[in-house]
């Protein structure tokens, strides 16, 4: 489950991120949804919220590293809860799609751009970026709701 559940995703990233770059044009912004949501073509460098910009060796290395830790925790049976299992293969699918994209273009094709009300621009994302923020939320949510968690002493 863990494999397929993480190829699937990671294909439709590839698929989509395919489809931006045929169709929509560099720093375009399309209008999906009002003034709340466009489809825009940029490149990004760095990691979430532009931090490390321009370090993209780096986060291919840091990657690769994740990678590596969590194909160490699949061998030793880690994941062992539905959500755990959900929650890697969308961090394998997260990860290899923007690695895909640094090893090949030397950046992260970002192509969801949403303005927030009192916020504005939110950073530009992509669905790789998405599986990894959801991947996340479903390992902090298994870990409060563990049926064998013990409070802290």
């Amino acid at each position: 489950m863990i494999v397929f559940l993480a190829v699937a995703s990671y294909l439709l990233d590839r698929a989509i991120k395919f489809l931006a770059f045929q169709y929509l044009l560099p720093f375009a912004s399309v209008p999906v949804v009002g003034n709340v949501f466009y489809l825009v073509r940029v490149q990004n460098t760095g990691a979430a919220f532009g931090i490390l910009r321009g370090r993209n060796r780096l986060l291919a290395v840091l990657a690769l590293v994740a990678l590596t830790a969590i194909g160490i925790l699949l061998v030793q049976g880690a994941f062992r809860t539905p959500l755990e299992r959900w929650g890697i293969s969308l961090y394998l699918a997260g990860i290899f799609g923007n690695l895909t994209d640094r090893l090949l273009y030397g950046s992260v094709m970002d192509i969801f751009d949403l303005v927030l009300p009192f916020f504005g621009h939110w950073p530009a994302f992509n669905m790789a970026d998405s599986y990894i923020c959801i991947a996340t939320g479903l390992f902090l949510y298994d870990s409060f709701h563990k049926k064998d968690a013990q409070p802290p002493n």
